[in-house]
């Protein structure tokens, strides 16, 4: 009989990241790979070197989500506990992930994304432009989330005249806890997303446009072209991807930068630690804290022998702070090197958007350095996740600073 070491990890437990951070240190530490019992049972890895192994193994673990026609329900994929949709491409395996990612890579590689920096960066300014003058500003609600969801809105193919309706319901579905009457509230708004999603799709088939979207339909793929299933499945992923994680980051790099005064001006002083910097904070604050793998074939984990078909969730967190990875793990340094984080994922799954993330983070640090570099956060204000869940962000973090002058149109053209 499997022997199940124990443990009463909830992802969705209502805890702080400090005392997420000490309960996963001290399973790291006595009990790797630990049983829980949360949303029907799943096994929770929490050193570096299983995390690694794990997600880059495709072979033996499986990301992939189906629909059991008995049951009704969804099972396997990548959340715990597993949301009522399939994401596409991340919860698939090959060959379906190959013709996913295959057709979506070039749109995100580093060439793609850095042909769009200077249209981001000028949108960050104008939103920046929208408060300079009154002293008072939002970094979660008035910069992150507007510049990660009109951007993304923008390069899919969507409408961005009422981009609030559409990223409310993902910025409110990501942390109200399951159960909530918030969360079904989100549900419900969210499901008037997916109407305007299919509204468009059905529009780009009837006349093709220069967004991605229209690119993808035509695109001649194996397997013949995509379906507007399919579309609508890849929408919903880009966007849900895009509005919460990078803000999240963004939110936590700021609040961290309003304590640590050296440290911010350090990157103040030199821009190029921007690009290490982007790496220690995915490290150390994790904007997506877990994923789960299902076991394809009988493997070995943390000493503890799994049949097939158990379900293994991955906490990227816990394996960021891994002290055999990386010295003074608890501390920020944003000149580590190596930097072998994994709040990216690894192996074939790594994160779609990660270039367009580090862009996004650069862009936006920029324009606050520049334009806000008094820039104070108030901290009484600003509110937290209820629950951390899957994502380690804030509902709102307010801020202020000296009043400036919004850009001339000259300014705007240098930029």
């Amino acid at each position: 009989m499997l022997q199940r070491p124990c443990t009463d990890f909830d992802p969705e437990r209502v805890e702080s990241p400090v005392e997420r951070q000490n309960r996963l240190s001290a399973l790291r530490d006595a009990c790797p790979l630990a049983w829980s019992d949360a949303h029907g049972g799943f096994w929770l890895a929490s050193r570096h070197s299983d995390v690694s192994i794990i997600s880059g193994d495709a072979a033996s673990y499986s990301s992939a989500k189906t629909f059991n026609e008995d049951l009704r329900q969804w099972e396997g994929g990548t959340v715990v506990p597993a949301l009522p949709m399939r994401f596409i491409p991340s919860e698939t395996d090959s060959p379906e992930w190959d013709r996913y990612r295959g057709v979506l890579n070039p749109h995100f590689g580093p060439k793609a994304v850095e042909s769009r920096r200077a249209r981001f960066a000028d949108f960050a300014h104008a939103l920046i432009d929208g408060h300079i003058e009154t002293g008072c500003i939002d970094v979660v609600l008035d910069v992150g989330n507007p510049l990660s969801a009109i951007g993304t809105m923008q390069l899919v193919g969507f409408p961005t005249d009422d981009w609030w309706a559409w990223a409310k319901p993902f910025h409110e579905v990501t942390y109200h806890p399951t159960g909530s009457e918030a969360l079904a509230k989100a549900v419900t708004d969210i499901e008037w997303v997916y109407v305007q999603i299919r509204d468009v799709i059905a529009q780009r088939r009837r006349q093709p446009e220069s967004d991605l979207l229209s690119v993808l339909m035509q695109q001649e793929l194996p397997g013949g072209p995509l379906s507007d299933e399919e579309l609508f499945d890849l929408s919903v992923q880009l966007l849900g991807g895009s509005i919460e994680t990078t803000t999240a980051l963004i939110a936590n790099t700021l609040m961290y930068l309003d304590t640590d005064k050296s440290c911010r001006s350090q990157l103040m002083g030199n821009r190029k630690l921007l690009r290490p910097a982007f790496d220690e904070f995915l490290r150390y604050f994790t904007p997506v804290q877990n994923s789960a793998r299902r076991t394809m074939a009988p493997v070995q984990v943390g000493g503890i022998e799994l049949p097939a078909g158990e379900t293994i969730l991955m906490s990227w967190a816990s394996a960021n702070q891994d002290r055999s990875v990386f010295p003074d793990a608890d501390k920020v340094n944003i000149e580590r090197s190596p930097n072998r984080h994994v709040a990216m994922g690894r192996g074939k799954h790594f994160c779609l958007g990660s270039f367009q993330a580090r862009m996004i983070f650069e862009v936006v640090m920029n324009a606050i350095f520049d334009r806000l570099p008094d820039l104070e956060i108030l901290v009484d204000e600003a509110v937290r996740y209820p629950s951390i869940g899957n994502v380690n962000g804030w509902v709102q973090m307010p801020a202020r600073f000296a009043p400036g002058r919004v850009r001339e149109s000259e300014d705007r053209a240098e930029k």
